[in-house]
């Protein structure tokens, strides 16, 4: 919901954290990188500030919270939980530097778009099945690269600029993807078969 999107994240939010993830806790997903990327990240910046948003199996988020606190990083990540709350996700997103998915497998990577949308940029694992989706908007990273990540990612924090203007980058490509413009494609595909078919008919 494109509009929606716009909307709730296009008010003068503060932004709360340097980067989100919003995902599924699991391996997979990328979560466990996610800590060890902070950890990179903290080492350089120490008061870089992180949120986990995201429902977790309990052995996961057992191994997510001591991962933390091997780390030190007690003071420099958040864990939220899952957010089912249309709003208060893409508030979440608004008020957050970029958004950070370090997954191993996506199909499509809906909160890639939806954090496009509200106007951060992401920074991702390469991957091929998501890269012709969201092309340039997105800032890829070499899979696995977890110090390469750190160091997109600290890039990002500290060029405000660099930000913005993957901002707008983001939201025009997303502008693509509305409900409003979809339905519209689809019903002028729809009217065109019928119009063939009709003039088929009539021949």
């Amino acid at each position: 919901d494109y509009k929606k999107i716009r909307e709730i994240s296009s008010k003068n939010i503060e932004k709360c954290y340097d980067a989100i993830y919003m995902k599924r806790f699991y391996h997979t997903t990328g979560i466990f990188d996610v800590i060890e990327i902070w950890k990179h990240v903290v080492e350089k910046r120490e008061s870089s500030r992180l949120l986990l948003v995201g429902p977790s199996a309990k052995s996961v988020l057992r191994k997510v919270i001591l991962m933390i606190k091997e780390h030190d990083l007690k003071e420099n990540i958040e864990i939220k939980g899952p957010i089912y709350d249309f709003k208060q996700k893409i508030l979440l997103l608004a008020r957050s530097k970029m958004l950070i998915l370090p997954s191993y497998e996506e199909n499509w990577g809906i909160v890639i778009g939806e954090a496009l949308a509200s106007g951060i940029p992401v920074v991702a694992y390469d991957l091929p099945d998501i890269k012709p989706i969201w092309r340039d908007s997105v800032v890829w990273c070499p899979l696995g690269d977890k110090k390469s990540f750190s160091k997109e990612v600290l890039r990002l924090i500290t060029d405000e600029e660099l930000r913005k203007n993957l901002g707008k980058k983001g939201i025009e490509l997303m502008r693509n993807y509305s409900w409003d413009l979809i339905a519209a494609r689809e019903l002028r595909m729809i009217q065109d078969h019928l119009r063939t078919r009709d003039s088929y008919i009539e021949t």
